[in-house]
């Protein structure tokens, strides 16, 4: 092989290689999202087509939750024998699990989102978190702040629908 024929493999190979890199670039992965209201985007978007609902649940992980939140214990209203919730606390404390963060004036916080597998699940745990008081402050996590004293946990749950 010539020094010409060489030099065209590599150009032609690096080429192929860089508009790969740039084809993939979207800027709105979970881990560099911060938009003005703080809404996080569920990144479940193939998920969501499956969704007949069109509807998940955003999770974020509150370590140090507000004094002014009311706490709901999973275990006292029996949440955990609600199918979605318990996949939500078992997400929550899997360390092999990698979430996105999103910034708020309080501080970084680790979310995710669940999707339901159903239309009966996610009407039962909408209608369950309906009845529960809800937290609305712009520096923190809003959602109903639900405490898990077995995983010593707790999670702030806010419906996320399509529009």
């Amino acid at each position: 092989m010539n020094r010409r024929q060489a030099l065209t493999f590599t150009g032609v190979a690096f080429a192929s290689a860089f508009a790969g890199c740039l084809g993939n670039i979207s800027g709105t992965t979970p881990e560099n999202e911060d938009d003005d209201n703080n809404s996080a985007n569920s990144g479940h978007d193939a998920e969501m087509e499956d969704n007949p609902s069109g509807c998940s649940f955003n999770v974020e992980i509150v370590e140090d939750p507000p004094d002014d939140a009311l706490l709901v214990i999973a275990e006292d209203e029996n949440l955990r024998e609600i199918e979605i919730i318990d996949r939500i606390f078992e997400e929550a404390t899997n360390s092999e699990k990698q979430h996105g963060t999103v910034t708020r004036g309080s501080g970084e916080y680790e979310q995710f989102s669940v999707v339901p597998e159903s239309t009966d699940e996610f009407e039962e745990a909408k209608a369950t978190l309906k009845s529960l008081p809800q937290y609305d402050n712009p520096v923190y996590p809003s959602g109903v702040y639900v405490k898990s004293e077995s995983d010593e946990i707790v999670v702030a749950i806010v419906e996320q629908c399509q529009t």
